[in-house]
């Protein structure tokens, strides 16, 4: 179930990353439940993820680290928080071919 969540939520990331860019004046805080959160260690097929943003309801919503196989020839690109006019705006994470 947590891993059918967690998919859910890394595709609406993808889709709402790459179709929209919201710009907010201050970048949102990570919320406690998760700013002190330990990681468990990836298996050799899997890796963590970085923490990440994504764009639901007209505002930005945390993801936390998470657990992904690995693409092989492929680099995995965590997201981040980028500064633009009138504020600060989310590009998302991104696998690049090598």
């Amino acid at each position: 179930m947590l891993k059918s969540i967690i998919t859910a939520c890394l595709f609406l990331f993808t889709l709402a990353t790459a179709s929209a860019q919201l710009v907010v004046k201050e970048r949102p805080e990570v919320p406690a439940a998760f700013a002190k959160r330990e990681l468990p260690q990836p298996g050799n097929c899997c890796m963590m993820t970085k923490a990440g943003w994504a764009i639901k309801d007209g505002a930005y919503t945390y993801l936390p680290a998470r657990e992904v196989k690995k693409r092989p020839g492929f680099k995995y690109v965590p997201g981040k928080w980028k500064k633009v006019k009138g504020g600060w705006t989310y590009q998302g994470e991104e696998w690049v071919a090598k």
